[in-house]
């Protein structure tokens, strides 16, 4: 897989900005173009969030992800995720379009006949798949958080 690795590490930032550009394009209206526009982190937050993540999602899974580490970084988006008005599965979703973004920057399927570069794909579509089952699992955990604290707060207010 080191080849690939490498090929990865090289069209980072087009893969990256590929997969941004694909999340982005999951957001209704002008929500995408707002969190795509502005870079600041306090002028946009959630745009912010989701730059610094996916980039860091990114590097985590070349490295050979560390869980730990890869689930702080999908926290970040996560969260956010969590609590607009998304589906739990388009709230997770963004974690697939990563694929996407890959085989489109690397042209996968001209390289349909090498199938040592498909089986080190498939390795590493591998790690992608394991980080959206934690997406999965913080989402949940997210939407336990909002739940909890609604309930809280009717308590609060009947009490």
């Amino acid at each position: 897989m080191t080849a690939l690795l490498s090929l990865l590490e090289e069209k980072k930032s087009a893969i990256v900005k590929r997969w941004m550009d694909e999340i982005l394009a999951s957001y209704a209206g002008e929500a995408g173009t707002f969190f795509g526009d502005k870079k600041g982190r306090f002028s946009n937050p959630v745009g912010h969030s989701l730059r610094t993540g996916t980039e860091a999602i990114f590097d985590e899974l070349l490295s050979g992800p560390d869980p730990e580490a890869l689930c702080r970084h999908l926290d970040e988006i996560i969260r956010v995720r969590a609590i607009q008005d998304f589906t739990p599965a388009e709230a997770v979703s963004f974690m697939f379009f990563l694929k996407k973004a890959i085989h489109g920057e690397l042209n996968v399927s001209k390289r349909g006949s090498d199938s040592g570069f498909l089986d080190d794909l498939a390795a590493f579509e591998a790690r992608i798949d394991q980080a959206a089952l934690f997406t999965f699992d913080i989402y949940v955990k997210c939407r336990e958080q909002i739940l909890e604290l609604r309930i809280n707060d009717v308590k609060r207010n009947v009490g």
